[in-house]
């Protein structure tokens, strides 16, 4: 399995849903899918990523995130 590095990442999510595909963010008990209207809600920081929630900042790094292609 591949590791990316959050400064790598970032800019992957946030080209893949000003595009208007969407990224879906998986914990072990929930999954979260996001579209090009949160493509802001998104930041890196430090050796970390996260997404915003409400006022506040959920880190996402050992969460899966996938990503949606278009269809050939």
């Amino acid at each position: 399995m591949e590791t990316i590095k959050p400064a790598e990442l970032l800019p992957k999510i946030q080209e893949t849903l000003r595009s208007g595909l969407r990224v879906q963010v998986s914990t072990h008990l929930q999954s979260t899918v996001y579209d090009q209207r949160h493509a802001e809600m998104f930041k890196a920081k430090g050796n970390s990523l996260f997404v915003q929630r409400g006022k506040s900042w959920d880190c996402i790094d050992y969460c899966s995130i996938r990503f949606e292609r278009k269809a050939a």
